[in-house]
């Protein structure tokens, strides 16, 4: 039985299929909720940093439960961090260069603020969809210090491969994609070590987790998972080996955590 549920953001628990209107479905709130009345937990994990992440955790009415940000580089019980990860100064200096080589539009995130060298159209979009405003610090950017992550967002899928290639023989830190044209860069710690630790702390066992999700960066918390849940619009090398689901939004987490996780818990 599913005693821990970790539920991606974007594509998963919301919808953003319209960049003018993102909500998470009432039905997805009220499936959350009898799951927290049933003893199970609930936590979020996404890329997201995390205070837009605890803005849609309070929307499910989980913003006492566990977070796991950025990819895993940062893991949050209400408003106390319990662990983080930062990017170091090699690294930094290392993705710099690439950075600045190769035009690459970056953002750099510290802790609840991120930072640009200058906002352009994808800046605009971005900020629409997460809620919260970049800063614009032109050279700045490249001489922060303490960097949780640095997210690259490409014009094309073609421009995002092009540039993945680039950052991945340095070492110690972990390349990996979300959104279609999306590159996320954190030091060597993911999901799957976040939701190790998250499930440690409440003392339950991996094959006693489910996790949700639609992408790339959701992997390594599907690979430790006891219950790994893949929504239908997935790549199919997200969904290779993995309970997949043909609805989206509206009906995914509703059906399946009541159906694997609610009725089993009302069974024991």
């Amino acid at each position: 039985m599913a005693q821990l549920v970790c539920i991606d953001i974007d594509g998963t628990l919301m919808d953003t299929s319209n960049p003018e209107h993102f909500y998470i479905p009432q039905d997805n709130i009220n499936t959350i909720q009898k799951a927290l009345k049933k003893g199970i937990h609930v936590c979020i994990s996404t890329g997201r940093m995390r205070n837009s992440a605890m803005k849609v955790a309070e929307q499910a009415g989980i913003q006492n439960e566990y977070l796991i940000c950025y990819n895993g580089a940062m893991i949050c019980h209400g408003n106390e961090t319990i662990f983080e990860s930062e990017i170091n100064k090699e690294q930094l200096e290392k993705i710099n260069k690439i950075i600045k080589e190769n035009n690459i539009y970056a953002q750099f995130y510290i802790r609840d603020e991120y930072f640009v060298e200058r906002k352009i159209d994808l800046t605009e979009s971005y900020e629409k969809k997460i809620g919260i405003k970049a800063q614009e610090i032109g050279e700045n950017v490249f001489h922060l210090n303490k960097v949780t992550k640095i997210l690259s967002i490409a014009h094309s899928k073609d421009e995002k491969i092009k540039w993945m290639q680039l950052f991945t023989d340095i070492d110690g830190i972990v390349v990996t994609e979300s959104q279609s044209t999306f590159i996320e860069i954190t030091r060597m710690m993911q999901q799957k070590d976040m939701l190790s630790n998250t499930s440690s702390i409440l003392n339950i066992n991996l094959k006693n987790v489910m996790a949700i999700g639609d992408a790339m960066n959701d992997i390594p918390m599907l690979d430790v998972a006891g219950y790994p849940v893949v929504m239908g619009q997935a790549e199919d090398r997200v969904k290779e080996g993995r309970y997949i689901r043909n609805m989206l939004y509206e009906t995914l987490i509703n059906e399946y955590i009541n159906k694997q996780t609610l009725i089993n818990s009302c069974q024991q």
